[in-house]
C-alpha cells in the first residue's frame, strides 16, 4: 500500500467512525437505563472508577451507593 492508498483509507476509516460514534450516542440517550450493573468503568486509558454501567448500552450511570459499593469489593 502506498502513501496515498494509506491515506485514503485512513480518511475511509475515520469517517465510519464518526457515523459509528454518533449512532452509538443516539441507541445511548434512548436507552431506558432500566437496568444496571455495578463495575469497573475506564474513563480514560490507565484511569479505572467503580461505577452504575446500564445493562443494555453500556453508559456509565454515575457512582454506586456507599452500599453498592461495598457488594461489588466482595466479589
Amino acid at each position: 500500500m502506498n502513501n496515498e492508498q494509506t491515506r485514503k483509507r485512513m480518511n475511509e476509516i475515520i469517517a465510519e467512525r464518526e457515523v459509528l460514534l454518533q449512532e452509538l450516542q443516539e441507541i445511548r440517550r434512548d436507552c431506558l437505563h432500566d437496568s444496571y450493573r455495578i463495575g469497573n468503568w475506564s474513563w480514560r486509558p490507565g484511569d479505572i472508577d467503580v461505577a452504575k454501567i446500564c445493562n443494555h448500552c453500556d453508559e456509565h450511570l454515575g457512582n454506586p451507593s456507599e452500599e453498592e459499593y461495598e457488594l461489588f469489593k466482595k466479589q
